[in-house]
């Protein structure tokens, strides 16, 4: 999985790639996208997320409650 950034906005989707090996070469293609949240949370099934995960999933809670903030005003 990779975090897609977009300019001046926090990251909110997760691209989900798969590792193709052939006789010749070796690429990555893209499968689906996936909120971070689900992201985060299907990655732990597999492997332990790194830093970077959780500073991203730090963001969104951050986002999250600035936003249920505002409602509440």
């Amino acid at each position: 999985m990779a975090p897609l950034y977009f300019p001046s906005a926090p990251v909110k989707l997760a691209l989900v790639i798969n590792k193709v090996k052939t006789e010749t070469s070796e690429y990555y293609e893209g499968i689906t996208i996936l909120p971070v949240e689900l992201a985060y949370m299907n990655s732990r099934l597999i492997v332990k997320p790194d830093e970077e995960w959780a500073r991203i999933m730090d963001e969104v809670d951050s986002l999250s409650e600035e936003l249920a903030i505002d409602k509440v005003e």
